[in-house]
C-alpha cells in the first residue's frame, strides 16, 4: 500500500504545484486529465484526488499551520515546489488520521530530494516534524 499512497502524494505534488505557480485552481476536468497521465492506480488516484481537494479546500489553514512553524521566514519566500511539498503532507498529518506521520515525512523528504534542492529534504523534515509534534502530539 506504500507505493500507492506513495504515488499518490507525488501526483498530488504535481497538480498543486502547477496550480500554484499558474495562480489557479484546476477545473475538475483538468484535474482529470493531469492524474491520468500519472499512469496510477485507481486507488491512488483517489487518494492523490483527496489531497487535492483538501489542500484546496483548506489552503489558508494549512499555509497558517506551515507559517507557524517557520522560523523568521514567510511562506511566500519559499520556494514553490517546497511549499507544495509542505502543503501535501502537512494536510495529511493534520486531516489523515490513519497514515502514520513518519510515512507521510519520509515520502515528503524523498520528494524534496528528487524535485528540489539538497538542503530542501532536511528542512521540509524539520517543518514537518514540528508539525507533527503540535498537530498529533507526537515527539520524534
Amino acid at each position: 500500500m506504500k507505493h500507492v499512497l506513495s504515488r499518490a502524494r507525488e501526483a498530488a505534488l504535481k497538480v498543486l504545484y502547477r496550480a500554484d505557480m499558474l495562480r489557479e485552481t484546476p477545473s475538475p476536468a483538468d484535474l482529470d486529465a493531469l492524474l491520468a497521465e500519472q499512469n496510477l492506480r485507481r486507488s491512488a488516484i483517489d487518494y492523490a484526488r483527496r489531497l487535492i481537494d483538501g489542500c484546496i479546500a483548506e489552503k489558508e489553514a494549512i499555509d497558517a499551520i506551515i507559517a507557524a512553524t517557520l522560523d523568521n521566514w514567510d511562506l511566500t519566500r519559499l520556494a514553490a515546489i517546497d511549499r507544495a511539498i509542505l502543503r501535501v503532507a502537512a494536510y495529511e498529518i493534520v486531516r489523515t488520521k490513519e497514515t502514520p506521520p513518519a510515512a507521510i515525512i519520509n515520502d515528503a523528504i524523498e520528494l524534496a530530494k528528487k524535485y528540489s534542492t539538497d538542503k530542501s529534504g532536511p528542512f521540509v523534515n524539520g517543518i514537518l516534524d514540528r508539525i507533527r509534534a503540535t498537530h498529533r502530539g507526537e515527539a520524534r
